[in-house]
């Protein structure tokens, strides 16, 4: 994105009031990331697209993924039909070309429906932490670059839509938030989206669904207006 700069033209000097000192900027001290804290650094990044959002204020924060580090689960077989489904939602998407960021995201969501379905047993400190990743997972890919997003967030919901009977039914999808160690705002922000992405995850009624949701109340729990866009852009033309 570009920005605009202002320069003084003309030969005779411009006589200004006298300029408000500014106080030094002290740079951010970077916080250790635990596994139960979710660290939103100073991002430098301008937004200047507009959206329905509250405005931000001058210096946005953006979250880091903190690692939640796992025992690793073998991927679901149901999984090589999901690349399938983005290639159905995006002409010219080859698997072969999945970047990075899709395959985490894509990995991170079949190890969760495996580990957090209601056949398997599961101590609260692993539902924990399974439940701290999920909410990882979704801000990693409303916040991808390059309009990635699209195809994560399709990953996603393609996900719930295959397991709302089971990791994502009402009864299962935020049964260990109770244990969550993450501040009010970012239990909002994952209650919000986790039920945007349930009641929106199947394509053939998303349309009717939105028309039901409050989608400014939603897009408002999002800690950044770069984040709101993105999202909000996910949903456009539904």
């Amino acid at each position: 994105m570009s920005k605009n700069s202002t320069r003084n033209s003309g030969n005779k000097p411009v006589t200004q009031p006298p300029a408000t000192p500014t106080p030094d900027v002290t740079a951010p001290v970077d916080t250790p990331v635990t596994e139960d804290t979710v660290v939103e650094p100073t991002a430098s990044e301008p937004i200047t697209e507009s959206v329905v959002a509250t405005e931000p204020p001058a210096t946005e924060t953006e979250p880091v993924i903190d690692t939640v580090v796992i025992d690793p689960l073998p991927v679901a077989a149901t999984v090589e039909t999901v690349y399938d489904f983005i290639k159905l939602r995006h002409r010219g998407f080859n698997e072969v070309d999945a970047s990075p960021l899709l395959i985490d995201v894509v990995d991170s969501m079949a190890r969760y429906v495996e580990a957090m379905a209601p056949t398997t047993s599961i101590d609260p400190a692993t539902g924990r932490m399974y439940q701290q990743q999920l909410y990882n997972t979704f801000l990693k890919a409303i916040g991808a670059p390059d309009g990635e997003h699209r195809l994560a967030l399709d990953a996603i919901t393609w996900f719930i839509k295959q397991h709302n009977n089971a990791a994502f039914a009402d009864r299962y999808s935020a049964r260990f938030f109770e244990l969550l160690k993450i501040s009010k705002e970012s239990r909002m922000c994952f209650e919000a989206i986790l039920n945007l992405f349930i009641v929106t995850a199947d394509v053939s009624t998303r349309r009717d669904a939105l028309r039901r949701l409050n989608m400014r109340s939603i897009i408002q729990t999002l800690p950044t207006l770069r984040y709101q866009q993105l999202l909000l852009d996910y949903y456009t033309g539904y």
